[in-house]
């Protein structure tokens, strides 16, 4: 699950888990995130721009409290796989929610598996 929740902050971020290209604190992806928590007003710093206008805030936050639990230290305080799951459809409801004119599932799926490829 650990790994699941790094790629999931690489996909609200727009950023690998390590680009030695950025300022020192900003080189580690989860060091750099933990400075942006998801109930933040800060969060929104964090989003890909590709994404910040596409998805609400209250989807890509819930994005990120599951990436956290997944990051938790001990692998037993973790989610199962069924949880996320079912994480990410409320994010996907979040999305298909709003009022934006990309707000459908399938435009929101498709989105997201173009963004992580």
């Amino acid at each position: 699950m650990w790994s699941f929740g790094v790629v999931l902050y690489e996909i609200l971020t727009g950023r690998r888990s390590l680009e030695r290209n950025r300022p020192t604190a900003e080189q580690k992806l989860l060091d750099w995130v933990k400075q942006y928590p998801a109930d933040s007003n800060r969060f929104s710093i964090i989003m890909d721009q590709r994404l910040r206008n596409q998805y609400p805030i209250a989807a890509a936050r819930k994005i990120a409290k599951i990436a956290d639990s997944c990051l938790k230290k001990n692998p037993e305080d973790r989610p199962t796989m069924n949880q996320i799951v079912e994480g990410l459809k409320q994010a996907l409801e979040y999305s298909e929610m709003s009022n934006t004119p990309h707000d459908n599932a399938e435009s929101s799926r498709s989105k997201l598996v173009q963004r992580s490829k």
